[in-house]
């Protein structure tokens, strides 16, 4: 678990826009002692417990996907291989992403594809493809 977290923490970092990794990670690790981000299905949505407009210099989201899946304490027991580590400058804009991928982890295909995917720009694809067909489907 920490490996995780310490690994999407650098991932983080390396976009640029991380202000302090280390209060990013402490930020994570404080959440996921207070309970799992794990959803089942495979599928964790890291974020920070207290919302900290000067932890990042502009919202983003990072995705990971680990080798093998790791115990994450999801609510089925099963193990976690992707991982979406959610970074919002505002509180309204975390609380939209964290709904909308919940839809795209349990409402599509996503996670399977993603999965299948063979790197990170397949990775990219594959979620803006699965938010497009939501959204289409959303719109009828």
């Amino acid at each position: 678990r920490g490996g995780v977290l310490r690994d999407m923490t650098e991932l983080a970092d390396s976009t640029g826009l991380v202000y302090d990794k280390d209060a990013l990670f402490k930020g994570l690790t404080e959440r996921e002692e207070a309970a799992s981000t794990a959803v089942g299905g495979g599928a964790a949505f890291l974020h920070v417990k207290f919302h900290d407009e000067y932890l990042v210099s502009e919202s983003f989201l990072a995705l990971g996907r680990t080798n093998r899946p790791v115990f994450f304490g999801a609510p089925d027991d099963e193990g976690t291989d992707i991982f979406f580590l959610i970074n919002c400058t505002d509180r309204k804009l975390h609380l939209h992403v964290l709904a909308r991928l919940c839809l795209l982890a349990h409402g599509t295909t996503l996670l399977a594809d993603l999965r299948a995917a063979p790197d990170a720009a397949s990775m990219l694809a594959v979620l803006k493809s699965a938010e497009e067909s939501l959204l289409g489907t959303l719109r009828r």
